[in-house]
Order: structure tokens, then C-alpha cells, then sequence
């Protein structure tokens, strides 16, 4: 980007210290006011960049989201903006939009695996759940962050009731060991049940905490209706 200079500095500097200095709203009225300059179109497609992420630091998600989609305009073949925009999207449960960026970053760069994990997400939080287990096991195939793609099969295992895939998953991802014990207590394994109260043991966590989730795991037996109606049962 080329800065335009102001008393001897450039504004463009100017903005990007304040960014990198975490003075986020006050770096996005730094980068607004380049924009109120005539600056060229290279220039527009950094600054709107730049201007989306301090929104978004600054928790102005709605100018973030703005600033995104100007920054995809002026740089429509660059697969990261959209994928950066369909974050936006998901952030603010715009999940069709989310699914229809990230698959126009796909189809930009498809050889990005960290894009199946997120179409996997995007598409559990929709409630499509054979979508999303499509592209989850297409993120396992390809070894995307295995722990936050096996805590999202999980998620979507226990969407359709299949609680013992999903404390299987669970157990995989080294997830919050009482949702293990929750689903483990679902589905009736009670030795993923007792591998939960080992993790659980491992935590920081009161004698009250665990005492409740052995309890739970006496519920192993019953089946899911029952345990969910008892008395012991607390949701993670």
C-alpha cells in the first residue's frame, strides 16, 4: 500500500502501529480517514483488510462485516478474504452466507483442508448434519487440527442421537472430560464413563464436582430418556 505522507509521516504507518499496538479503534479511524483520501485501488484492498480486522478486534462486528465484504470486492480472487469473511458470517449466525464463502475460498484454493473443517462447522451449526459429517471426515482424512474436528463430530453425533459415536469422538478430542461422562452415561459405555471420572480427576475441579459425575455414571444402565429425566442428570 501506498502511505500517504501527513507532517512528515505516513498515515498509512500511522494506522498499522496503532493496529499493531492493539489500539484497535483507534487504528479503524486511522484506516477510515485513508479512506476518505484518494487513494488507489491497491491501497483500498489493504486498507479494507486492515479496517475489518481492527473492527473485529474492537468488537464492532457489524463494520467488521462491512469492511470484509469491501475488501472481498476488491480482491475477489484471493481465497483468504473470503474465507475471512465467512468467519464474520459465522460469528454473527449468517450461517448460509458462511457455507456459500467458504465454498467460493474452496473452489479458490482447493487444496486448503482447513476450509472442509470449517464448511463441517458451519454446516453442524445449520443442523445438516450429513453435510457436515461429510466434510468432517474429509478434515480427518486430511489430518485438520484432529482434536477440533473430532469435539465437532462429536457435536454433531449427539445433535443426531448417537451418543455413543459422539463420546467416542469426545474421548478423542480430549474434550471437557464431564461431557465425556454425560455422553458416555447416554450411551450407556460405562467404561468411557469411568475414563471421563479419570480425566475429570485430573482436573482442578471440586470433590463435589466429581462426586456428581460418579454418580452419574451409576445411571449407565438405564436408558437415555431415564437418564435425562433423573435427578443426578446436569448437562454439562
Amino acid at each position: 500500500m501506498s502511505p500517504v505522507r501527513v507532517n512528515g509521516a505516513t498515515k498509512s504507518d500511522h494506522a498499522m502501529s496503532l493496529y499493531k499496538e492493539g489500539k484497535y479503534a483507534e487504528a479503524a479511524q486511522a484506516f477510515e480517514s485513508e479512506l476518505a483520501e484518494n487513494t488507489s485501488r491497491p491501497e483500498r484492498r489493504v486498507i479494507y483488510v486492515y479496517l475489518g480486522k481492527s473492527y473485529e478486534s474492537a468488537g464492532r462486528i457489524d463494520k467488521a462485516v462491512s469492511s470484509y465484504e469491501k475488501a472481498v470486492d476488491y480482491d475477489r480472487r484471493n481465497w483468504r478474504r473470503h474465507r475471512d469473511l465467512a468467519g464474520l458470517y459465522e460469528q454473527v449466525e449468517l450461517y448460509w452466507e458462511a457455507v456459500a464463502s467458504y465454498k467460493t475460498a474452496l473452489k479458490l484454493n482447493p487444496r486448503e483442508p482447513s476450509l472442509y473443517l470449517a464448511l463441517g462447522r458451519t454446516w453442524r451449526e445449520i443442523g445438516l448434519y450429513s453435510y457436515a459429517i461429510e466434510w468432517l471426515n474429509k478434515a480427518v482424512a486430511a489430518e485438520v487440527t484432529p482434536a477440533e474436528t473430532q469435539r465437532q463430530l462429536s457435536l454433531v453425533y449427539e445433535g443426531q442421537g448417537r451418543f455413543d459415536d459422539a463420546a467416542a469422538a469426545s474421548a478423542k478430542a480430549d474434550d471437557d472430560p464431564k461431557r465425556l461422562v454425560y455422553l458416555a452415561a447416554l450411551a450407556g459405555n460405562k467404561s468411557l464413563a469411568e475414563e471421563g471420572i479419570r480425566r475429570l480427576r485430573q482436573k482442578a475441579v471440586s470433590s463435589e464436582t466429581i462426586q456428581a459425575y460418579e454418580n452419574l455414571v451409576q445411571l449407565t444402565s438405564l436408558p437415555p430418556k431415564e437418564i435425562l429425566a433423573s435427578k443426578l442428570f446436569k448437562k454439562p
